[in-house]
């Protein structure tokens, strides 16, 4: 293993360079430039994987570090890939290739880092269910403002169901300067902010709502979200929006990539048949999948709030098993990730928590 520069590995198996974080820096493209000027036929034979960890940020710098990377790697090294951590690089690896015919392409993501994290947060009893009586249908908590999240919103004014959700816009990374727009809006202003301000509780946009869950999110009998990549950039990513009302034992219809939810049931999680269709998870267009994930919030929302806790309260076996089977989950660092495992300083980097000890055995 030979470290290329304070972000940038070469493994000891001599097929893949790592590049890591952050991108608004020398830390990727010096390393794999360096050692493409030292052996530039080595580099033909060598694969590139860049991961987009916590440190690193990327949105705006497509024209800056990751540009020249993305050139770099895809022209003079063998294969090029990105794997999605906290951000999405699959969305900028594909913009890149559209715009030069290049193939940088996608080998998973590190979504477990999330589950991992949310381990930490459940310990703290921050996602354990409180012992109180719900009095809504629905939960809906934004931070980074998206498409398909601003598209929620807009159904559920447009459907007259503001009464029976709980539901913030915070715009986490964004400021009152910047004009949001998102198409196919009817009744929703993205460039609004709103807080969760029921119960007091302030959401403010440095928090992050899945660390801060305020009273509302337990007065709602189900969480409804877009995940944060729902647009088919490169397949299924799951973060804290998914693994927090699995181990909070709530019922859940999140938005994101097609087959998400046989994702999930590969994992062993069980869906909540008695209160949603899943037919729209076979869809391929984005538009057509949301259609149908909008009319089961559409549906549940226009039930008595009493029939619908019934219908909760009839999956609470599926909603304990899951919790289990989420503590229980035995996983593995993705397979391009794995010749680097070993080096606790790469862990540190790219903060991974598959390496930590098993917290609930």
């Amino acid at each position: 293993m030979e470290q290329l520069s304070s972000h940038c590995w070469y493994s000891a198996d001599h097929n893949t360079i790592l590049g890591v974080a952050s991108f608004n820096g020398d830390f990727v493209y010096d390393g794999i430039k360096n050692f493409y000027d030292r052996d530039n036929a080595l580099a033909l034979v060598t694969d590139i994987v860049l991961l987009e960890s916590e440190e690193g940020d990327l949105y705006g710098l497509l024209d800056h570090r990751l540009k020249k990377t993305f050139q770099l790697a895809s022209e003079k090294f063998h294969h090029v890939y990105v794997m999605n951590d906290v951000a999405n690089i699959n969305e900028m690896a594909q913009r890149y290739n559209a715009l030069h015919h290049s193939n940088v392409q996608t080998c998973g993501s590190t979504e477990f880092n999330l589950l991992y994290r949310s381990f930490s947060f459940h310990l703290d009893r921050t996602y354990r269910p409180l012992n109180v009586s719900p009095v809504r249908h629905f939960v809906n908590l934004n931070g980074v403002p998206k498409y398909f999240r601003a598209r929620i919103v807009d159904d559920i004014i447009e459907n007259k169901l503001l009464s029976t959700t709980f539901w913030s816009w915070n715009k986490r990374h964004h400021t009152d300067r910047v004009n949001i727009h998102f198409s196919n809006l009817k009744n929703f202003d993205p460039n609004i902010t709103k807080n969760l301000d029921t119960s007091g509780t302030m959401l403010e946009t440095v928090h992050n709502s899945q660390e801060k869950l305020p009273m509302e999110y337990h007065l709602a009998l189900i969480d409804i979200f877009a995940e944060s990549i729902p647009d088919n950039f490169g397949g299924v990513f799951i973060t804290e929006k998914t693994w927090k009302p699995i181990l909070g034992e709530k019922p859940f219809l999140g938005f994101n990539e097609r087959h998400y939810y046989r994702t999930l049931e590969g994992y062993g999680i069980k869906l909540y048949r008695s209160l949603f269709d899943y037919a729209f998870d076979d869809i391929e267009d984005p538009e057509e999948r949301y259609s149908g994930y909008i009319e089961n919030v559409i549906r549940l929302g226009n039930m008595q709030f009493e029939d619908v806790q019934r219908l909760v309260l009839g999956e609470s076996s599926n909603l304990r098993a899951n919790r289990i089977t989420l503590e229980k989950l035995q996983i593995e660092l993705p397979k391009k990730l794995q010749p680097f495992s070993h080096m606790q300083n790469i862990c540190q980097v790219l903060k991974l928590w598959y390496s930590q000890a098993d917290m609930f055995r």
